[in-house]
């Protein structure tokens, strides 16, 4: 199963990049042919509602499709084939208010997503329609962060007599 708990107990979703789908994005020319894949693998596999932790359904959709795959970046693209398991992690929803044609309310839902050896913090948007039906809309804010192994580790050894730089991790964690 690629929804994987770190030691604080908190869930994240490990992107395996040994699939299938995942060789047809390697080998894909372009950023556009990586896109239309990955629009075709949601409409073919990917439709349907999926229950999120907070007992939200949300329904994956031809908007969902057209807004994931719309200017993707390669990460974006990579995490699509995880949808169901990036939506059932999604913690923490801000709710806001909408003027969006579709929707009157977005949730915002944090998820964390490890891509290789590299870990994001990521957003799920989930526009919620007048009736109250929840669909997926996008997901973004990709930004790396430090694994939990990583917090607190010294990456530049110190000079002798000298002191170590600290890194961008360990400048961003309290003291």
């Amino acid at each position: 199963m690629s929804i994987k708990t770190d030691c604080d107990g908190n869930q994240y979703v490990d992107i395996d990049l040994t699939t299938e789908i995942q060789a047809k994005f390697v080998t894909a020319d372009t950023i556009n042919e990586r896109r239309w894949i990955a629009f075709r693998y949601t409409m073919d596999n990917l439709r349907g509602k999926y229950p999120m932790g907070d007992g939200r359904v949300v329904s994956v959709t031809r908007k969902s499709a057209d807004e994931l795959t719309h200017d993707a970046h390669d990460d974006r693209i990579r995490v699509i084939p995880e949808l169901a398991n990036i939506i059932k992690i999604g913690k923490h929803p801000e709710i806001k208010d909408a003027t969006h044609k579709l929707f009157i309310k977005f949730a915002y839902y944090d998820v964390t997503l490890k891509i290789g050896d590299d870990y994001y913090t990521a957003k799920i948007n989930i526009g919620i329609k007048e009736d109250g039906e929840s669909v997926l809309y996008q997901i973004n804010q990709f930004k790396e962060k430090a694994t939990p192994s990583d917090i607190g580790r010294v990456r530049s050894p110190a000079p002798v007599g000298g002191v170590a730089i600290p890194t961008i991790y360990e400048e961003r964690q309290p003291r």
